[in-house]
């Protein structure tokens, strides 16, 4: 069946490992063929990547047709520019002329006595100013003098209304606290005796005070079915008043003997009981 269901199948040990493990010599001529394989791929892709820069190259225009449509715009502006020189010249020559005109009619002495007495006009306006100005800066610096003194006083006073009324109510917060405080200790103290309360009732300690009693056998570990121990075995058995160790006698049952009941005491004030 497992020569049947093999995808390969071998006569012997020997024909399986010849199968297996390949021959060093086809693994060379392997290698050999993919090496020369990828040389020639590489060289075929040298080759088309070349055909296609020169395609490119033959495609871009050549120094003088790039630079042929610039210079004749060069030389169009340098047969424009000496004409526009010409006729500037002669719109400036003209503008010249008028200004000399209106220069010649008008004398500069009489411009430089007008322009004296505009200029004494306006240092009298200035000075007025400036006195004016320092008038009512003074004016606005005492004002606010005054306000900022005014201000000062009304703090002074809101500061002290507020230490006044803040200390007759410090000995009232101080109280409160106090109240809160001792309140909140009272009632943690409460929940610390209940929870000690609760834990002294659930706790062991209680459980084997009412008469009952914990059984380990040598490792430590509690007995709790009598499956888990045999007739000879150890056992250590803790009560409420301490520790005693027994030895299992047999499976049978022990003839009961008569036991006093334990005494129940009542429990503590404030303990629960789990019956």
């Amino acid at each position: 069946l497992i020569d049947h269901a093999a995808d390969l199948r071998a006569p012997t040990p020997t024909g399986a490992a010849e199968k297996v493990v390949p021959v060093r010599a086809e693994l060379m001529a392997t290698l050999a063929d993919l090496a020369r394989r990828q040389a020639g791929a590489m060289r075929r892709l040298s080759d088309r990547r070349r055909s296609d820069l020169r395609a490119l190259a033959r495609a871009l225009p050549g120094p003088e047709a790039v630079l042929s449509g610039p210079r004749q715009r060069l030389d169009l502006a340098a047969a424009r520019l000496a004409p526009a020189l010409a006729r500037n010249a002669r719109v400036h020559e003209q503008q010249l002329g008028v200004v000399a005109q209106r220069l010649a009619r008008q004398s500069p002495l009489a411009r430089l006595a007008g322009f004296t007495a505009r200029l004494e006009g306006l240092s009298k306006r200035l000075l007025a100013g400036r006195d004016a100005l320092l008038r009512a800066q003074r004016e606005r610096v005492g004002r606010a003098q005054e306000r900022v003194a005014d201000l000062d006083l009304r703090a002074a006073r809101a500061l002290a209304r507020s230490l006044v009324q803040r200390a007759e109510r410090l000995p009232a917060t101080e109280a409160r606290l106090a109240r809160a405080f001792t309140q909140l200790v009272a009632h943690r103290r409460e929940r610390l005796r209940s929870s000690a309360s609760l834990l002294a009732s659930l706790g062991p300690d209680s459980v084997l005070a009412r008469g009952y009693a914990l059984i380990r056998d040598e490792a430590g570990g509690l007995v709790r079915e009598s499956g888990q121990v045999r007739a000879g075995q150890g056992l250590s058995v803790q009560v409420s008043d301490g520790r005693f160790g027994v030895v299992v006698a047999g499976s049978g049952e022990v003839p009961a003997r008569p036991v006093r009941p334990a005494r129940r005491e009542n429990p503590k004030p404030g303990q629960g009981d789990l019956f």
